[in-house]
C-alpha cells in the first residue's frame, strides 16, 4: 500500500448505520498488554504515514496515552528524555502531570487517529492529530459520540540528521509476528517534544471535521458556539474487538 493514501479503517463506520451494524474487523487478534488499547492510525494524501516525521507524531501521541492511562513506564523509550524540558502537563516534571488509572478500569478500546496540517524539516516536525475510539463493550453513558478530541504537536532535532524510520508495516489488518505492542528502541532518538496541545472545541481544525464526518456520515456540525460533531437523536456507537495495531512497532529502520 502506498504510504502517501490516507489507511482505510479497520473497521467500516458507514455499515454500523445507526449502531445497529456489526462492524467489519480483522480477523487477527490484538497482541496481549497490559494496555487496554491499541491505535490505527491514518493520514490525509501526501502525507507519509511511515515517514520519519509521522512516526514521530504517532510516538508522541502514543506515548502521551500509555503515560496517562497506565503510568510512565509504559510511555516509549526516549520518552522521558524528550520531554524533559516541555512545559505541559505531559512532562512528570509538571505538577498537573498525572495517570488516570484508565488502565485498570476494565474498558478496553481502540483508538482511532488520523494525521493532518503535517509539515516537516530536517529539524522540525509538526502536525495535528484527529481522534475518535471504538469500544469492546457497549457503555451506558458515552461521552466518545461527541466527536472533538484533537490535539497540535510539534517537535525539534537537536542533530543534524533526523534518523531514520522504523520497519514499514505492510499489513494494515493483521499481525506482524515481529512487532512488538511498544517498540523497544528509542523512537525519539535526539528530537524533543516542543509542543503539546490539546485543541479546543471551538477551535478544532476543519481537516478533523471533515475526517470524523466521512467515518461518521451521519454526525453534523454543533451549531451551539463550538466545532464538535455530534451524533443524531438516538445513535448507538458501535462496538468492535480491540483492533491490531496499526501501523505496529515492527524494529529500527536500517542505517537508523
Amino acid at each position: 500500500m502506498p504510504a502517501t493514501v490516507a489507511l482505510v479503517c479497520v473497521v467500516s463506520i458507514q455499515a454500523c448505520g445507526s449502531g445497529g451494524g456489526s462492524p467489519a474487523v480483522s480477523p487477527d487478534v490484538a497482541t496481549v498488554s497490559p494496555l487496554p488499547f491499541t491505535t490505527v492510525w491514518s493520514a490525509d494524501p501526501g502525507i507519509d504515514l511511515f515517514g520519519r516525521g509521522a512516526e514521530l507524531i504517532r510516538a508522541t501521541k502514543e506515548s502521551v496515552d500509555s503515560a496517562y492511562a497506565a503510568g510512565m513506564e509504559y510511555a516509549y523509550p526516549g520518552y522521558l528524555d524528550a520531554v524533559r524540558d516541555i512545559d505541559s502537563k505531559i512532562s512528570p516534571a509538571n505538577p498537573r502531570f498525572h495517570t488516570d488509572g484508565r488502565a485498570n478500569d476494565g474498558n478496553v478500546y481502540t483508538w482511532f487517529r488520523h494525521i493532518i496540517d503535517y509539515s516537516d524539516s530536517s529539524n522540525s516536525v509538526s502536525a495535528t492529530v484527529c481522534s475518535y475510539r471504538l469500544y469492546q463493550e457497549p457503555r451506558k453513558s458515552d461521552s466518545s459520540m461527541v466527536l472533538s478530541d484533537s490535539a497540535q504537536i510539534t517537535l525539534a532535532n537537536t542533530a543534524e540528521l533526523p534518523g531514520k524510520p522504523g520497519i514499514i508495516d505492510t499489513d494494515v489488518e493483521g499481525h506482524d509476528p515481529r512487532a512488538q505492542r511498544t517498540p523497544v528502541w528509542n523512537v525519539f532518538g535526539n528530537w524533543k517534544i516542543t509542543g503539546y496541545t490539546s485543541i479546543l472545541s471551538n477551535a478544532i481544525s476543519q481537516g478533523c471535521i471533515d475526517w470524523w464526518k466521512q467515518e461518521f456520515p451521519t454526525f453534523t456540525l454543533d451549531t451551539q458556539g463550538s466545532r464538535a460533531v455530534l451524533p443524531p437523536p438516538g445513535y448507538v456507537m458501535p462496538t468492535m474487538p480491540l483492533a491490531v495495531q496499526y501501523p505496529e512497532w515492527i524494529g529500527h529502520g536500517k542505517g537508523a
